[in-house]
């Protein structure tokens, strides 16, 4: 029972869920990169629902190395895009989104590792204006959801 105790004071982020409602309508698949194991991550995305909510998910136990090591953020690639090999053209011209709130091991890892677009949560991270592994702050997954909104990605081509 002392692992439901500390998962009941786990909460999530609030449009959270919505956020990631609104990726799979636009069918956008999602890796989760994680430093814990395997059986903590997945008995944390059972209890939040959140485990249909990603495609795959990465450890530190699978990678052997804790981020901000390339090396979790390359399988992840990987498995999202199993056609193309890291650093070809095709994978290039993919657009991977990193959202973290970590800037070291989040942000800037997959920053370095696979030239992720990077988006902190302003709560977490502060605004770390000029810092060049940061391309987006976010207030909440609210504006994130609002911002993918605004710019069109989505609508269907049926619209």
């Amino acid at each position: 029972m002392r692992i439901r105790f500390q998962l009941a004071a786990i909460k999530l982020r609030e449009g959270v869920i919505d956020f990631l409602d609104q990726l799979a309508r636009i069918n956008i698949n999602k890796a989760l990169i994680t430093d814990l194991t395997a059986q903590i991550q997945f008995r944390k995305l059972v209890y939040l629902e959140l485990d249909r909510h990603f495609e795959y998910v990465v450890t530190s136990e699978e990678s052997g190395e804790d981020k901000p090591h390339r090396a979790s953020f390359e399988i992840a690639t990987n498995k999202l895009y199993p056609s193309t090999g890291l650093n070809t053209p095709e994978l290039q011209e993919q657009n991977i989104w990193m959202i973290g709130d970590n800037v070291d091991s989040d942000l800037k890892g997959a920053k370095e590792a696979v030239n992720a677009t990077t988006l902190g949560i302003k709560s977490e991270i502060g605004d770390h204006a000029g810092n060049n592994s940061i391309d987006m702050v976010f207030d909440s997954f609210h504006d994130l959801e609002q911002f993918i909104s605004e710019k069109g990605w989505d609508r269907t081509s049926n619209e």
